[in-house]
């Protein structure tokens, strides 16, 4: 998560590791934060989105 101030971006690290990543642009970390557990939330599925397009010749 990060913000704008006024000595910069601040960025805050919640998780480690490498992966495919989605990008989350939010007015505050609570937004980003709900967001996220969202995402988390629905993962099978979005993966299995991902697969499909990708097995039928889609951009993922």
């Amino acid at each position: 998560m990060s913000r704008l101030a006024e000595q910069g971006i601040v960025a805050t690290l919640v998780d480690e590791r490498m992966t495919r990543l989605v990008l989350v642009e939010a007015s505050n970390a609570q937004t980003a934060h709900t967001a996220a557990r969202m995402i988390e939330a629905r993962i099978d599925e979005l993966r299995e989105r991902r697969w499909c397009a990708a097995a039928a010749g889609s951009p993922s």
